[in-house]
């Protein structure tokens, strides 16, 4: 069994290991936004959702799921992806 990854300082502000939380913010995103569009089906809501920050400073972004899907992601405005490539951030209300 692997050993859990531990995302943040003592005190609980800052993930450690940014990369590590990066991933898993991209992985928690595509189950939130899965979830979100099976909603959207059933409701046919546009309501903006919580995605987490994909910097990995694990921040919540609102976002329609149509945002997360034009920007490729989701950044807090100013973060910026790991993989230094270009993506538009959401900005926050």
């Amino acid at each position: 069994m692997a050993e859990p990854v531990s995302l943040l300082i003592e005190g609980g502000h800052e993930p450690t290991d940014r990369d590590a939380a990066a991933e898993i913010a991209r992985q928690a995103n595509a189950y939130i936004r899965e979830m979100a569009e099976q909603l959207d089906a059933v409701a046919r809501d546009d309501r903006p959702v919580g995605f987490l920050c994909e910097c990995g400073c694990m921040g919540i972004v609102e976002a329609t799921v149509a945002e997360y899907a034009s920007a490729d992601g989701a950044w807090i405005e100013g973060h910026e992806p790991l993989e230094q490539r270009f993506r538009p951030a959401i900005p926050q209300a």
